[in-house]
């Protein structure tokens, strides 16, 4: 089952690397999908392309698969995945928030000495994770414990390095907390 899941992954990172444009699509002012509420105004597009700061374009676009009710806009790519791989992927985003609760309320309470939440961030965290293969190395920062529990670090170990104790495999306690490291998941 788990070559299964690599397998359907490995073939949507590969798919959504072949749909990358190395420019922009033709008019992203007057995006035919509108654009992002509020003052940013940034527009919407259903094609990935790398952003170039010196185009005359000032405003970076927004990405979207999905609209607000939940389709899929027209236009987009939505890479096949299994049922298993995407229900991973969404209760490790719905776990992310849970920890943060308890890990941010031990630090209000003086347990912990430091904490940073990755409320909103779970979708950009977990999806790049679970695009990314098993050995690739990444460089995370704050926010990004998610990549860890994709990865099968274990609550022991999140909690471990959090209250920075000597059941911290990576650090034995000496590093300050929510600087997450794991060698063995690529996690530096």
């Amino acid at each position: 089952m788990r070559r299964a899941t690599i397998r359907i992954a490995k073939t949507a990172s590969k798919t959504l690397r072949a749909s990358y444009q190395t420019s922009a699509p033709e008019n992203l002012t007057q995006s035919r999908h509108g654009n992002l509420p509020g003052s940013s105004q940034s527009p919407i597009t259903t094609q990935l392309h790398f952003f170039n700061s010196v185009l005359a374009e000032t405003r970076i676009p927004t990405f979207r698969v999905l609209d607000s009710g939940g389709k899929v806009m027209e236009g987009a790519y939505v890479p096949e995945m299994d049922r298993d791989f995407t229900r991973r992927i969404y209760e490790t985003m719905l776990m992310l928030p849970s920890l943060d609760n308890v890990l941010y309320n031990s630090q209000r309470q003086g347990k912990i000495s430091f904490y940073m939440t990755s409320y909103g961030e779970e979708a950009s965290v977990v999806g790049s994770a679970a695009a990314l293969e098993p050995e690739d190395e990444v460089l995370g920062q704050y926010r990004e414990m998610g990549v860890l529990v994709w990865r099968g670090f274990g609550l022991d170990n999140l909690m471990a390095q959090c209250f920075g104790n000597e059941l911290d495999a990576a650090t034995k306690g000496r590093q300050m907390p929510v600087h997450f490291g794991s060698t063995d998941l690529h996690f530096h």
